[in-house]
Protein backbone atom coordinates (compact mmCIF):
# COMPACT_ATOMS: atom_id res chain seq x y z
CA UNK A 1 0.00 0.00 0.00
CA UNK A 2 1.61 3.30 -1.06
CA UNK A 3 2.35 5.86 1.60
CA UNK A 4 0.38 8.97 0.89
CA UNK A 5 2.33 12.21 1.10
CA UNK A 6 2.06 14.17 4.32
CA UNK A 7 -0.06 17.29 4.38
CA UNK A 8 1.79 20.55 3.71
CA UNK A 9 3.23 22.10 6.86
CA UNK A 10 1.12 24.59 8.75
CA UNK A 11 2.69 27.98 9.39
CA UNK A 12 3.56 28.23 13.06
CA UNK A 13 6.59 29.12 15.19
CA UNK A 14 8.00 25.60 15.56
CA UNK A 15 7.48 24.81 11.88
CA UNK A 16 9.40 27.96 10.98
CA UNK A 17 12.21 27.00 13.40
CA UNK A 18 12.37 23.51 11.88
CA UNK A 19 12.48 24.85 8.31
CA UNK A 20 15.33 27.20 9.21
CA UNK A 21 17.23 24.40 11.01
CA UNK A 22 16.94 22.22 7.89
CA UNK A 23 18.47 24.99 5.74
CA UNK A 24 21.22 25.94 8.21
CA UNK A 25 24.54 24.27 8.84
CA UNK A 26 24.90 25.34 12.44
CA UNK A 27 22.72 27.72 14.39
CA UNK A 28 21.97 29.35 17.73
CA UNK A 29 18.50 29.83 19.22
CA UNK A 30 18.70 33.61 18.77
CA UNK A 31 19.42 33.19 15.04
CA UNK A 32 16.41 30.91 14.61
CA UNK A 33 14.12 33.29 16.50
CA UNK A 34 15.25 36.26 14.41
CA UNK A 35 14.74 34.38 11.14
CA UNK A 36 11.39 32.88 12.21
CA UNK A 37 9.97 36.36 12.90
CA UNK A 38 6.96 35.13 14.88
CA UNK A 39 5.03 37.28 17.39
CA UNK A 40 5.55 35.63 20.77
CA UNK A 41 6.17 37.28 24.13
CA UNK A 42 9.36 35.29 24.83
CA UNK A 43 10.35 33.54 21.59
CA UNK A 44 13.87 32.70 22.82
CA UNK A 45 12.41 30.71 25.74
CA UNK A 46 10.03 28.81 23.45
CA UNK A 47 12.80 28.14 20.93
CA UNK A 48 15.06 26.91 23.74
CA UNK A 49 12.41 24.43 24.94
CA UNK A 50 11.97 23.08 21.41
CA UNK A 51 15.72 22.78 20.81
CA UNK A 52 16.17 20.93 24.12
CA UNK A 53 13.40 18.46 23.24
CA UNK A 54 14.88 17.86 19.78
CA UNK A 55 18.34 17.38 21.31
CA UNK A 56 17.02 14.82 23.81
CA UNK A 57 15.23 12.96 20.99
CA UNK A 58 18.43 12.75 18.93
CA UNK A 59 17.71 15.35 16.25
CA UNK A 60 20.37 17.88 17.28
CA UNK A 61 23.88 17.88 18.65
CA UNK A 62 25.49 20.65 20.65
CA UNK A 63 28.61 22.26 19.26
CA UNK A 64 31.22 24.44 20.97
CA UNK A 65 29.63 27.65 22.20
CA UNK A 66 29.37 30.62 19.90
CA UNK A 67 29.74 34.34 20.55
CA UNK A 68 28.80 35.48 24.06
CA UNK A 69 28.70 31.84 25.20
CA UNK A 70 25.50 30.99 23.32
CA UNK A 71 24.83 27.32 22.57
CA UNK A 72 25.35 26.29 18.95
CA UNK A 73 23.59 23.32 17.40
CA UNK A 74 23.62 21.20 14.26
CA UNK A 75 20.66 19.21 12.94
CA UNK A 76 21.77 15.58 12.58
CA UNK A 77 18.39 13.99 11.88
CA UNK A 78 16.64 15.83 9.09
CA UNK A 79 13.61 13.59 8.70
CA UNK A 80 11.61 15.76 6.32
CA UNK A 81 9.47 18.80 5.72
CA UNK A 82 7.17 18.63 8.74
CA UNK A 83 8.38 19.82 12.14
CA UNK A 84 8.56 17.17 14.88
CA UNK A 85 5.89 17.69 17.54
CA UNK A 86 6.81 17.74 21.23
CA UNK A 87 4.28 16.28 23.68
CA UNK A 88 3.36 18.66 26.47
CA UNK A 89 2.56 15.61 28.61
CA UNK A 90 5.79 13.60 28.64
CA UNK A 91 8.22 15.50 26.43
CA UNK A 92 8.31 12.77 23.80
CA UNK A 93 8.75 13.84 20.20
CA UNK A 94 6.45 12.65 17.41
CA UNK A 95 7.91 12.81 13.93
CA UNK A 96 5.14 13.20 11.35
CA UNK A 97 7.62 12.52 8.53
CA UNK A 98 8.68 9.10 9.84
CA UNK A 99 5.32 8.61 11.56
CA UNK A 100 6.97 7.51 14.78
CA UNK A 101 7.39 8.72 18.34
CA UNK A 102 10.87 9.26 19.71
CA UNK A 103 11.23 8.86 23.47
CA UNK A 104 12.80 11.76 25.25
CA UNK A 105 16.09 10.74 26.88
CA UNK A 106 16.33 12.75 30.06
CA UNK A 107 19.84 14.08 30.59
CA UNK A 108 21.37 15.03 33.90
Amino acid sequence: QPIRPAAPPSDNFRQRLWSIMRMSGTFMAAELVMAANWPLKRPEVEAGKYLLALKRAGYLIELPRGPKGQMRYRLIRNSGLLAPVVSSVDGSVYDPNAREAMPCAKQA
